[in-house]
């Protein structure tokens, strides 16, 4: 029993710490401006939207949205679409603040089945190319 009642003489203390311990608030952050983030990419220079970018702004609280915004150099006539849709799409996976903007001009036509999904995620495919073509 003498044991017991050292143990409980000892144990007491610091149970009665904890609760102490455990009532502090949390430091509050102070207030940001909230602010949207564009990042302009092109074929030639994708570095800007890289992973490691996007995680950088997605983790930020201020950050509401970040555009992933293809120029106006935005030539992909020699590419196929569905290179750059799995490349994006690696993009988009990191954070659904993340969306697209701007034109793609991929050569006319090759594009239906993707431009859908370019489409959705914010982008537009060879507007340009219908703007000037229309009747």
């Amino acid at each position: 029993m003498k044991k017991y009642w050292k143990s409980l003489v000892v144990a007491l203390p610091l149970v009665l710490l904890l609760p102490a311990s455990c009532d502090k608030e949390p430091k509050e952050e102070p207030y940001r401006e909230p602010y949207e983030k564009e990042l302009f990419f092109n074929h030639n220079n994708p570095d800007s939207i890289e992973p490691a970018v996007l995680k950088h702004f997605a983790k930020d609280k201020a950050c509401t949205h970040i555009y992933m915004h293809v120029t106006d150099d935005n030539n992909f006539t020699n590419f196929p679409p569905s290179i750059f849709r799995n490349f994006l799409q690696e993009r988009l996976n990191v954070s659904p603040k993340i969306s697209g903007r701007g034109d793609f001009r991929f050569k006319v036509g090759i594009a239906q089945e993707d431009s859908i999904w370019f489409v959705d995620n914010g982008w537009t495919v060879n507007k340009r190319y219908w703007d000037q073509h229309q009747r």
